[in-house]
């Protein structure tokens, strides 16, 4: 089974609240990954708008995802995470999508920027971010 494979599995059967959130593992290649949620009304605070946590969660999903496609057989925690909630997601963006793409690795940690965007065609940048996760020492590079 390959690594992208070994993910996949992972994500639809290992994952309880993103199975929860209803999110959809939509690519996954090296050092990238693309996480869909549908917007219910669980997620919504007042005023229709979503409760900001929940771009960060779906943007960690995404992140992990990506990092974790640089290694061979392991999962990478987080070290640090910066997060601008730059726009609120809203019961009316029906979908959110974190874009999740690896900007720098070294022997012992795998850096990657998130966007979380709203639906087409608007695509506006909701939640914006920078994650750090550790490599493990079992994957950690001479």
């Amino acid at each position: 089974m390959t690594r992208e494979e070994q993910l996949r599995w992972r994500f639809m059967h290992e994952e309880p609240l993103a199975q929860d959130m209803g999110a959809v593992l939509l690519d996954l290649e090296v050092g990238y990954a693309v996480i869909e949620v549908p917007i219910v009304n669980e997620l919504m605070i007042r005023e229709q708008i979503v409760q900001g946590g929940i771009g960060v969660v779906v943007a960690d999903f995404a992140g992990v995802y990506a990092a974790m496609m640089e290694l061979q057989d392991a999962h990478a925690p987080a070290r640090q995470m910066h997060f601008y909630l730059e726009r609120p997601i809203l019961a009316t963006d029906g979908v959110i999508r974190a874009e999740a793409r690896v900007v720098n690795t070294s022997a012992s940690s795998i850096t990657v920027e998130v966007v979380v965007v709203g639906p087409l065609p608007d695509r506006k940048v909701r939640t914006r971010g920078t994650i750090m996760f550790m490599r493990p020492k079992s994957e950690n590079r001479p």
